[in-house]
């Protein structure tokens, strides 16, 4: 038979509980942006509007008359900061679903040790 993740967690409760405390503030600040009712949408949002501010400035691309908010909306789409910050909320929400899978884990070995104590 295979090991499972929970094969290598520690065999004692307190040590298991420890883990989970020492995970919490970390899931905690990442559930707030990529948890359920997270502010990830306001952030983005908020990035693109500053995308949006910041080509304003400017001169439209070549072409273009003038800033439509059509074409000011698909410009800030495109804009490297925009693009960064996605990339970055990616590689983020992947290590936020690690940790919590991770947690679930652990809260299932804390379980287990508390209705079935290894002797």
């Amino acid at each position: 038979m295979s090991a499972t993740p929970t094969d290598f967690l520690p065999d004692d409760l307190d040590s298991v509980l420890q883990l989970l405390e020492y995970s919490e503030n970390e899931w905690a600040d990442m559930a707030a942006l990529h948890g359920n009712f997270g502010k990830w949408n306001d952030q983005r949002k908020r990035v693109l509007a500053e995308c949006a501010l910041e080509l304003r400035k400017g001169n439209p691309p070549e072409g273009v008359g003038k800033w439509t908010d059509a074409i000011l909306d698909t410009a800030a789409h495109a804009h490297p900061t925009y693009k960064k910050f996605l990339d970055d909320s990616i590689d983020e929400d992947k290590r936020f679903r690690r940790l919590s899978a991770s947690r679930d884990r652990m809260t299932m070995k804390a379980k287990s040790l508390t209705y079935n104590p290894v002797r």
